[in-house]
């Protein structure tokens, strides 16, 4: 998971019993993870081998900051934690050539636009 951008998680509830499971809650908990909307979610009833699918939106405070979280989902009484490794958007390993390569097309644009620039000036005063 990047750090400062949103992201989105989806979670399954599977019935595998053979009887219906009646209405229970999905509760979603995170440490230092944002939980964008609501985080307990209240299930219909599920049937047998059947299951439901929800969406999450979960977002890190800060751009620059990494660190080890773990995200916990309860659902029926049953406890899943799954750990999320939160990395800071500056290690993303093409940035560095992404940054170098926006310099370089501003300094493009503004090397050329002046060069235009200088140009006219030029062959204003030679028409003079």
């Amino acid at each position: 998971m990047w750090a400062g951008f949103p992201v989105n998680i989806t979670v399954k509830v599977k019935n595998l019993g053979n009887s219906a499971q009646g209405p229970t809650g999905l509760t979603l908990n995170a440490g230092q993870i944002s939980i964008l909307g609501e985080n307990v979610l209240s299930l219909g009833a599920i049937p047998p081998f059947g299951q439901t699918t929800y969406q999450f939106n979960l977002r890190t405070p800060f751009l620059w900051q990494g660190f080890d979280d773990v995200v916990e989902i309860t659902v029926a009484g049953q406890k899943i934690t799954k750990k999320v490794i939160v990395q800071p958007f500056f290690l993303f390993a093409p940035f560095p050539y992404l940054f170098i390569a926006v310099l370089a097309l501003i300094g493009i644009g503004y090397g050329s636009v002046l060069g235009l620039h200088i140009y006219k000036k030029r062959s204003k005063s030679k028409k003079q």
